[in-house]
């Protein structure tokens, strides 16, 4: 009975690993993203391009030494993807503030924000817009100096960032909104499978 009773634990158990590995597989958010991206099963087509996304930086996101502060703190949702502030390293001479967008997606079709530039090949490369950031104070005020002294960076996935130089920090520690240009806004849809019949 004990060995009859163990028996049908491990099954379960490799039941329970099969399911969710088959859900990881298929039916997982990223899953449907990779597919969708790939055109793998999806219809695939840009909506928009560029689509803006606004934030404030708190000046308490600054770190006080060099290094790397982790946040995963969510600043907003648009089009089914929601931005978070995923990092803010500072460096000896500038700090760079890293975002990662993460699409929330469906099985049948929906909408969702890209950082990449998705060819009918099949082929992406990274979308840059000419104004791809704008700086504003509290006031709403450009900041002009900033909008031609500043480095951006994309990837791996849909993670994207700034890095700014620490001649600016008295701007930045004052507060400052940014306005990110550079996303693209998709839609997808899941294709249609013919079935046949014998009869």
């Amino acid at each position: 009975m004990k060995l009859k009773r163990a028996h049908y634990i491990i099954l379960a158990v490799v039941l329970c690993l099969l399911t969710a590995f088959a859900y990881k597989s298929y039916f997982s958010n990223e899953s449907i993203l990779e597919r969708a991206v790939q055109k793998n099963g999806y219809d695939l087509f840009q909506k928009q391009r560029p689509v803006s996304f606004e934030f404030y930086f708190d000046p308490q996101w600054i770190p006080k030494t060099n290094g790397e502060t982790e946040y995963n703190i969510h600043l907003g949702t648009l089009h089914n993807t929601e931005i978070y502030l995923d990092k803010v390293i500072a460096r000896d001479r500038s700090i760079y503030i890293g975002l990662n967008a993460i699409p929330h997606m469906r099985k049948q079709s929906g909408e969702f924000l890209y950082i990449w530039d998705i060819k009918d090949n099949q082929s992406s490369s990274t979308y840059n817009p000419i104004e791809e950031w704008h700086f504003f104070d509290k006031n709403g005020e450009s900041l002009k100096p900033l909008l031609m002294d500043y480095g951006s960076g994309e990837g791996p996935d849909n993670m994207f960032g700034i890095e700014i130089d620490k001649k600016y920090m008295d701007i930045v520690a004052a507060g400052i909104y940014f306005k990110y240009s550079g996303f693209i806004l998709y839609e997808y849809r899941q294709k249609k499978t013919v079935q046949t019949s014998l009869f």
